[in-house]
């Protein structure tokens, strides 16, 4: 009995581009007529990525039992040589068929909350059709198996990111956000260019699977290449010195937030320095790693200085992708991976939980308002929380739930991604000082070891300020402690999701044995991809692990009796810093923002004044134009006119001696014949 699900492997590539085309459809019919549609057909875009989803989770089932589908066809004939043509490659394999999968189901989830969520907020008619456009733009970037498309469907991401970003486009922050992820993610998208000429100048292809690096005269032009690559995937996934957008990107809606910044445009940076993992140079390799390792220390301490519910987990974010940077300059990109798939599932619970608390937020200042008791504050404040683990019990445990597999805690999936990234870098670092005493490498794995201690520390903080304690707004607002109003119910459009994603961060649907990443089929699984299998010792595991305790107890500690008043807090120096987070952007705003301006202001100048130099000179030739006219007109063809009429007075003159009467010719010469004797014999004298 055939136990493939799809045994032809080209349906296999036709039903991954209609598990991608999907939600392009969906985008199309909800553009044009959503206004018409029952629910501005928010249903409608459910029921296409729900379609997607069953269709990936089919691909993903025939994928995984052994089959893979490939499928290529030319696109632009350049020469009418067939080498030398653009082509159109999409393939579907483990790698790609598990991410389709999970790009798919946080989509699906993400819809589902976003019905409830989004319900009677402002252009919520455009708000389905970009969730869409975005989830074709990923999908299709996964399937795609050609560096160009790849570029296609990478910079549609960044468009359609944009446009969610900025989706409160009434807010004067959004719309900074989504201009500043636009251009900072631009600014990497140069190195992806710089790769594409590069590798079609070598290469004359762009198919994966034909690229060689093997040829050692071109080595050094695939390592720049390879550099541009990485540049890009810096930008996309938020790695330092280009990660200062995603804290900002948080102006956009949660659900949009959990779906971006969690299994899709951050992790496609990943996903593509594990396709092009073999074009990777072994100094290229270590400069990811080295950033890597500084942008999780960088993020994971300014974190611990956030009060904006949703900016602490954008850190976190930053943080958890510099890991998996980490796990591929390691040479090990499939832990990496396994981090990538394990934080997309606990990372998007974290942010549809906080969006179920921020929702909770925007009830009570809905109550206040109609009860005429109004008073403005943030709904993201972490400082005006505490005690929603009684109001929000569901919430709560899929949070700490979350957050327990974010630290890396035992029997959570995070647990088995982030200790096989932490043993592959103390590998890696073994490797190198073993065959150079390179004990500087060493500063990798114990960047890992510090940001394991950090993140349980500003999680733990987190999980204290909005669960524990008292409700710090009623501090603000007295009214609430008297008011007996009904606190919102989580329908099941909401707790569905959270409940799914919760389930998706324990450590058993990866392993039977959650204390082991050694024993994960998955991570067996993608070792197979990439010809490689991971070990390292027990030391590594206890190590995160008493870390992460210790981070956790001293947040208890530390945090556990603090009174948050906003706007009151003493902030000493290192406060400041932090909490502006190394005051990079005041940095880059210094460095290159005000100079630009300068540029731009003395190139104004300059242009005005090449301006008022082009219309003098323009001034000038237009009055040298009528002095020559004038001249032309007066003095040259006054003298030719002069000329004329002088030859005319002339010939009139003697026009009139010749009047046809040969008396006058008789008397004319007589007396003409009279003058010149009388000249003559005067001469003569």
């Amino acid at each position: 009995m055939n136990s493939y699900l799809i045994t032809d492997l080209d349906n296999l590539v036709y039903f991954s581009m209609i598990t991608a085309f999907l939600p392009l459809f969906a985008f199309f019919i909800l553009f044009f007529y959503g206004k018409k549609l029952p629910g501005k057909g928010d249903w409608l875009a459910s029921l296409f990525i729900g379609i997607s989803f069953i269709l990936s989770l089919l691909i993903f089932l025939s994928v995984w039992e052994g089959r893979a589908g490939s499928i290529t066809f030319k696109w632009i004939s350049l020469t009418g040589i067939s080498e030398n043509a653009f082509y159109v490659s999409l393939s579907v394999d483990k790698l790609s068929s598990f991410m389709m999968l999970t790009v798919c189901l946080i989509s699906l989830l993400v819809h589902l909350y976003s019905m409830e969520y989004m319900k009677g907020k402002l252009n919520y008619t455009r708000y389905f059709p970009y969730l869409s456009i975005f989830t074709f733009a990923m999908l299709g970037l996964i399937v795609s198996d050609n560096l160009l498309i790849t570029f296609m469907f990478w910079e549609l991401v960044g468009f359609t990111s944009y446009l969610l970003i900025g989706f409160w486009f009434t807010k004067e922050e959004a719309i900074k956000a989504s201009k500043k992820a636009f251009l900072f993610n631009r600014i990497g998208d140069l190195g992806f260019l710089l790769a594409l000429m590069i590798i079609w100048s070598f290469a004359g292809t762009f198919e994966f699977q034909y690229l060689d690096v093997s040829d050692e005269d071109q080595s050094i032009w695939f390592t720049i290449a390879g550099l541009g690559l990485v540049l890009a995937c810096i930008g996309k996934s938020a790695q330092f010195p280009l990660y200062v957008w995603l804290p900002d990107a948080m102006e956009g809606p949660t659900p949009v937030s959990a779906l971006i910044h969690a299994a899709t445009m951050v992790a496609a940076g990943i996903f593509l320095l594990a396709k092009v993992f073999f074009l990777l140079s072994e100094e290229v390799l270590t400069t990811i790693a080295s950033i890597g390792a500084i942008t999780m220390l960088m993020s994971s301490l300014p974190a611990l200085f956030q009060n904006d519910i949703k900016k602490v987990l954008a850190y976190s974010t930053i943080s958890q992708l510099g890991y998996m940077f980490v796990g591929i300059g390691s040479g090990v990109p499939e832990a990496a991976l396994f981090h990538l798939f394990t934080h997309a599932f606990f990372k998007a619970g974290l942010f549809l939980s906080a969006g179920a608390v921020i929702h909770y937020m925007h009830d009570i200042k809905h109550v206040l308002f109609h009860e005429g008791v109004y008073n403005d504050f943030d709904s993201q404040d972490m400082r005006l929380m505490g005690g929603l683990r009684k109001k929000l019990p569901l919430v709560f445990i899929v949070f700490i739930i979350c957050s327990a597999s974010l630290v890396g805690l035992p029997l959570l999936s995070g647990f088995l991604s982030k200790e096989a990234i932490i043993g592959a870098a103390v590998n890696w670092a073994d490797s190198y000082n073993n065959v150079n005493k390179g004990i500087v490498y060493y500063l990798i794995p114990l960047s890992c070891f510090i940001t394991a201690f950090f993140t349980a520390l500003y999680m733990i903080r987190q999980l204290i300020m909005v669960f524990f304690g008292g409700f710090r707004l009623e501090n603000q607002i007295p009214y609430l402690r008297s008011a007996k109003h009904e606190h919102h119910h989580l329908s099941l459009l909401i707790s569905i999701p959270l409940v799914i994603l919760c389930l998706l961060s324990l450590a058993f649907p990866f392993s039977l044995n959650p204390f082991s990443p050694q024993s994960s089929w998955f991570l067996k699984e993608l070792n197979q991809i990439f010809e490689s299998n991971l070990e390292f010792s027990h030391w590594v595991t206890y190590t995160t692990v008493l870390l992460a305790l210790a981070g956790i107890i001293m947040g208890i500690f530390a945090y556990r009796n603090n009174a948050y008043t906003p706007g009151k807090e003493e902030k000493s120096n290192v406060t400041k810093l932090l909490g502006h987070n190394w005051y990079l952007e005041k940095f880059y705003y210094q460095v290159m923002v005000v100079p630009g301006f300068k540029i731009a202001f003395y190139t104004t100048k300059l242009d005005y004044l090449i301006d008022k130099l082009i219309d003098g000179a323009a001034i000038a030739y237009v009055v040298l134009s009528h002095i020559a006219a004038w001249f032309d007109k007066n003095i040259v063809d006054g003298l030719v006119k002069f000329m004329a009429n002088f030859a005319a007075f002339i010939s009139g003159i003697f026009k009139n001696i010749q009047s046809g009467k040969v008396q006058e010719y008789f008397v004319y010469t007589l007396a003409t014949v009279m003058l010149l004797i009388y000249i003559f014999f005067n001469w003569m004298k």
